[in-house]
């Protein structure tokens, strides 16, 4: 099964032409799912099929863990902005975790896992943030 153009999905944003839609992605995604709620949005593989996530579960996802990040206090602060760094591989839980931070209006910190160690400390250091997602994977 190929991803077409005409299967992608298309989030509405605000723009001071048209006016209307939502005023950022995260909104967007929140409160505009697409059509079909239950489509698939990520498959992972797990033996010989792929394991669906659909829009809904990812957005419920996402917003549970941004929940979870705000009451644990894991979200530093560093003049006026909130940061969270994130070390992963492009993948499903990436976009979640970026995600969570939209809805909690915080700033994605992207650490590449391939940094060596002293460009990893510059980078924390100079953004401030105090919590660190890693993927295992």
């Amino acid at each position: 099964d190929q991803t077409t153009l005409d299967s992608l999905e298309v989030f509405p944003f605000q723009n001071e032409k048209a006016g209307k839609g939502a005023p950022d992605f995260a909104l967007s995604f929140h409160q505009e799912p697409p059509q079909e709620p239950n489509k698939p949005l990520f498959g992972a593989r797990v033996k010989d099929k792929y394991i669906w996530q659909t829009y809904r579960e990812v957005a419920d996802q996402a917003e549970h863990f941004s929940y979870g990040l705000k009451s644990l206090e894991l979200v530093s602060e560093s003049e006026g902005l909130k940061l969270l760094g994130i070390m992963s591989r492009s993948c499903p839980e990436w976009f979640i975790t970026h995600l969570a931070n939209m809805y909690q209006s915080v700033t994605t910190v992207g650490v590449l896992d391939s940094m060596p160690a002293d460009h990893l400390m510059f980078v924390i250091n100079q953004s401030e943030i105090s919590s660190l997602v890693i993927s295992c994977a």
